[in-house]
């Protein structure tokens, strides 16, 4: 019966690999409708969420929250400031990683005025903020961010369209995201395409990528 931005954003534990799980519990109202959750443990093992976030104004930018700590509210840790004020709910959602420092490593979307694209940015923990962010692509159809950390190494994936075919790209850094390589296509597809995932399995990193015109393509990045 009242006004209501987004949606509620809920959690399920499991303790036995999946068997079972804990009732549903409520992290946040108003997230934005149709995100995309980013998750990933830390090194004291909790579980952490990324997700866009519906704030005061209807400003859309993305909150975190330690979904194992014993203070969990309905007040949420606003992670960046884009300041986007869009009505609606982009179907951009980001993606997170964990450096040796213990930091968030972000990769999100933003069709804010002026500012618009993929960006890359750390969060700081102990100072909780960003004290990192850089624009990755600049292109309004760069999507489907994903990002893996590996020790020191930090792997940026997504997609972008360039009017004519549809990019898989790919840039790094050696260094915790402190510099980067130069963007570098990995395939493309003159089709329709899934999301990409980006993935580590036994110390080797992979994306696997879906085309119609192509199949199923599961490529190594080392």
């Amino acid at each position: 019966g009242t006004a209501y931005r987004g949606a509620a954003l809920y959690h399920a534990t499991s303790t036995d690999n999946g068997a079972t799980f804990s009732r549903n519990k409520k992290i946040a109202d108003h997230s934005c409708e149709c995100c995309r959750i980013g998750l990933a443990f830390d090194q004291a093992g909790d579980a952490l969420a990324l997700w866009r976030h519906v704030f005061e104004g209807g400003i859309r930018d993305h909150a975190i929250i330690n979904l194992d700590s014993k203070e969990i509210s309905q007040t949420v840790t606003r992670a960046t400031f884009d300041n986007w004020q869009i009505n609606a709910c982009p179907h951009h959602g980001p993606d997170m990683a964990i450096d040796t420092q213990n930091n968030l490593q972000l990769f999100w979307f933003t069709g804010a005025e002026n500012r618009g694209g993929l960006y890359y940015g750390r969060y700081n923990r102990s100072k909780g903020e960003l004290d990192r962010q850089i624009r990755i692509d600049a292109a309004s159809t760069a999507s489907r961010p994903q990002i893996i950390t590996q020790d020191n190494k930090v792997l940026l994936v997504w997609k972008v369209f360039d009017g004519a075919v549809t990019k898989l790209q790919l840039k790094s850094s050696d260094d915790e995201g402190l510099n980067w390589s130069e963007t570098q296509t990995l395939t493309t597809t003159a089709g329709d395409s899934d999301h990409p995932q980006l993935f580590n399995n036994e110390g080797i990193n992979y994306v696997s990528w879906w085309t119609d015109t192509e199949g199923f393509r599961l490529l190594t990045l080392d």
